[in-house]
């Protein structure tokens, strides 16, 4: 095993205030390190009171006990790096990322990971929130039928059909929710919760098991009505979030254009801010609509998750980790983990 923590190792600049730590095949230190570049005896170092020396051959530089390289690619795990640092496997951190300067932290309660939006990385899910309306961890045993709210209000979720928690496929967690296309769903009272009456959150995970077929995830609506609510749907293999003001006037209306595919994970984070809201799928931003402010509070039936009300719809597939944050002026969103609906 190479465990390499020889002080700060760095790619492209000598001089960075962090450390990084590698494991791989290696002697222990103490002892000559072969082949560090590729070839034989290319590379010869040896540890020394915490100093490294006796590097030769090599784009390894040795500046007291840090081991940098001012250019190339490493990899671990896979033989054509592509960046600076390409890694093919799980990564374990036990410090913090910096990132242009910037620290990036996560709480250690979080139940967190790494998105993208082009080359920032931020930190995007936590597990618990201030605010909070509803979030669903779909954890529990295989087969289970209890859903837990394990946001502020702890809201009641009743369970319809056979849809059940599974283990087999899930994102985050042990387990998520199936619904099986047949009259599955989850039903939750009407609250307070579900009323937008400025800005707020819709964020989860969706795999189809039928992408094609008409399906309606998340809803809060009593078809026909469409009078202060709203529906997040698939249609014709993409992602649509419309919803209308109390006026029965549809203000909000983003419509993904890329084809999904069905078996096959996205997280999608559907978000109003001011008067502009947004749906991102995987972290690409696919919609926008500009004009999107007003009231969406009429609307007095229960918040449906795999099914429309009076019309049908079901949904096929698995859902985890939804989450909806009803967070008006007055409620400030809490942590950097929230960055990720901004963008």
């Amino acid at each position: 095993m190479l465990l390499l923590t020889i002080g700060i190792v760095t790619f492209n600049y000598s001089n960075q205030l962090v450390a990084l730590f590698v494991e791989g095949a290696a002697p222990n230190p103490g002892h000559s390190l072969t082949e560090i570049e590729g070839g034989a005896d290319l590379a010869t170092k040896t540890y020394v009171d915490n100093a490294v020396s006796g590097i030769t051959g090599s784009n390894w530089i040795v500046g007291g006990s840090n081991l940098y390289r001012l250019d190339g690619n490493v990899g671990i795990g896979i033989a054509s790096p592509t960046a600076k640092l390409d890694v093919a496997g799980n990564v374990n951190i036990s410090g913090g990322i910096r990132i242009g300067g910037e620290n990036l932290t996560c709480e250690e309660s979080t139940i967190g990971y790494l998105k993208y939006d082009d080359s920032l990385y931020i930190c995007s899910r936590h597990s618990s929130y201030d605010g909070d309306d509803l979030l669903l961890h779909m954890e529990g045993s295989a087969g289970s039928s209890v859903f837990l709210d394990s946001g502020e209000h702890n809201h009641q979720i009743n369970s319809i059909g056979e849809v059940h928690l599974r283990t087999d496929k899930k994102v985050l967690g042990s387990a998520s929710a199936y619904f099986d296309g047949s009259g599955d769903y989850l039903s939750i009272p009407d609250s307070e919760s579900w009323d937008f009456i400025g800005d707020f959150t819709i964020d989860f995970y969706i795999l189809s098991e039928d992408i094609a077929s008409y399906q309606f995830p998340i809803v809060h609506r009593a078809y026909p009505v469409f009078r202060g609510a709203y529906h997040f749907y698939i249609s014709q293999s993409k992602f649509i979030f419309s919803a209308a003001n109390d006026s029965s006037t549809t203000i909000i209306d983003l419509q993904d254009t890329n084809i999904r595919l069905s078996n096959t994970w996205y997280h999608v984070t559907i978000n109003r801010i001011g008067s502009v809201a947004k749906m991102y799928v995987d972290g690409e931003l696919v919609a926008t609509d500009n004009f999107a402010d007003g009231i969406i509070s009429y609307d007095s039936g229960p918040l449906i998750i795999g099914y429309l009300n009076n019309y049908g719809g079901s949904f096929k597939g698995y859902l985890d980790e939804i989450i909806i944050n009803n967070a008006t002026a007055e409620d400030n969103i809490n942590g950097p983990e929230w960055e990720i609906i901004q963008y």
